[in-house]
């Protein structure tokens, strides 16, 4: 079944028969409507090719936006790692700042170590 642009586009292109054979009336209606079938295979031709150029931009920007977005989440996720190390870089310098966060490190490390010489 034809799509109703196609027919839409026949039916201009073919406006001129048309209109001799149903309004003017020095054409017959079978030669009108035969015009008609052909114009409808014509439309048809027209309007894939031209669908199909438009598909083939359509594809070409959707690589590019799919690429495009790619570069983003890699550059999200490198800021997130450099953002996660600053952090863990602040935290192992306030912890060689204060000598009583390292003493109750040391603490759990020995009773972990006692905790694990005991279980053998």
């Amino acid at each position: 079944m034809a799509k109703l642009s196609t027919l839409l586009l026949a039916a201009l292109l073919d406006s001129p028969a048309l209109y001799h054979a149903f309004v003017v009336g020095d054409m017959d209606h079978t030669t009108a409507l035969v015009r008609y079938l052909i114009a409808v295979v014509v439309a048809a031709i027209m309007l894939a090719l031209l669908r199909g150029l438009m598909n083939g931009y359509r594809r070409a920007n959707e690589a590019e936006a799919r690429e495009a977005a790619r570069e983003a989440e890699m550059e999200a996720l490198a800021a997130s790692r450099e953002a996660a190390q600053d952090r863990a870089m602040e935290a192992l310098e306030a912890a060689r700042a204060n000598p009583a966060l390292i003493a109750q490190a040391r603490r759990g490390t020995d009773g972990q170590q006692s905790a694990d010489e005991v279980a053998e």
